[in-house]
């Protein structure tokens, strides 16, 4: 079966979160360059907001892994060999992830070594968000066509919104904050339209402003 999805990019959640990713990524990168040797309280924060981001990301590899992804390969098992060309990006990521943690942790203990262990965790930051980005690109250059081409667009917002509803709220409650901070936000407003009144009103009076808050005490002195 060969369909065109007419798809507005702009507010496809795959494409959005993608976005939110890397925007949120190299605003980490960039607070964390802005300091000169943080004291260990400031380092525990942005271990903490590393963290955050890392969560965010991670929960999207799962959602990819048990969800989307099985239902392209029912569709053309063929999509199976280009995903799995992927894997090694994860394990190079995984393995930059363990180093992030431990450069940061090394930071926080008493000594002389704290200021070389912080520069260590920037530079580590700087490879892990390379490889992701471009990680990134060629997963959205599978995923793209792939919904092009094997589903309608009714069967692209049911997988959507077969994932949404999967997702607990816990996780939503970090995600949907974490995918606009720093959009437009025209597309933020339009996009909030098309979800369920009792999670426009949780996002509105709840998840936003909790999100914010909690952005705002990492990025703190």
């Amino acid at each position: 079966m060969t369909q065109t999805v007419e798809k507005d990019l702009e507010m496809n959640g795959y494409i959005l979160l993608h976005r939110a990713i890397e925007r949120n990524l190299r605003l980490l990168e960039q607070h964390s360059r802005d300091q000169n040797n943080p004291s260990t309280g400031k380092v525990h924060k942005i271990l903490d907001w590393w963290k955050m981001v890392w969560e965010v990301v991670e929960q999207h590899h799962l959602v990819e892994d048990k969800m989307a992804f099985p239902a392209y390969f029912e569709r053309d098992p063929g999509l199976r060999a280009q995903m799995d060309s992927l894997t090694a990006d994860h394990h190079v990521l995984d393995d930059l992830v363990v180093q992030i943690e431990g450069f940061l942790e090394l930071a926080q203990q008493p000594g002389a070594h704290r200021e070389a262990a912080y520069r260590q965790y920037i530079e580590t930051l700087d490879k892990f968000n390379t490889l992701m980005f471009a990680h990134l690109s060629r997963e959205e250059g599978i995923v793209l066509k792939a919904e092009e081409t094997l589903f309608t667009p009714e069967e692209v917002e049911a997988l959507s919104m077969k994932i949404m509803k999967s997702t607990p709220m816990k996780v939503m409650a970090v995600e949907a904050p974490f995918i606009f901070h720093g959009a437009d936000p025209a597309i933020e407003k339009k996009f909030i339209k098309t979800v369920p009144l009792f999670l426009k009103l949780i996002y509105k009076l709840s998840w936003k402003g909790k999100y914010l808050k909690r952005l705002a005490g990492y990025m703190a002195a």
